[in-house]
């Protein structure tokens, strides 16, 4: 339920890189975005966190947007990790 909620106030105007976090509960990307979608939620789905990263990484424009990681603890762990081994 606090899911729903959460997506239903996330801004529609931004690209969505749904993935999962590298934990046997993690829920599955695609169910993620299926339901972000009811919401008006629009993004491609990954298996990892670092291809999800990589993938904003590359499609971002460095002079106006943000790259915001967040979902769960072990999401943004997962790609804090990859901070020591991504160039900015």
């Amino acid at each position: 339920m606090e899911l729903l909620v959460g997506l239903s106030l996330m801004p529609k105007e931004a690209t969505y890189y749904f993935t999962r976090a590298t934990i046997d509960r993690a829920l599955n990307e695609k169910k993620l975005a299926a339901m972000a979608a009811v919401h008006g939620l629009k993004g491609l789905t990954y298996p990892t966190v670092p291809d999800a990263v990589n993938a904003a990484r590359k499609t971002a424009d460095k002079e106006r947007d943000l790259l915001f990681i967040g979902g769960s603890a072990f999401i943004v762990a997962e790609a804090l990790s990859l901070s020591a081994v991504l160039p900015d």
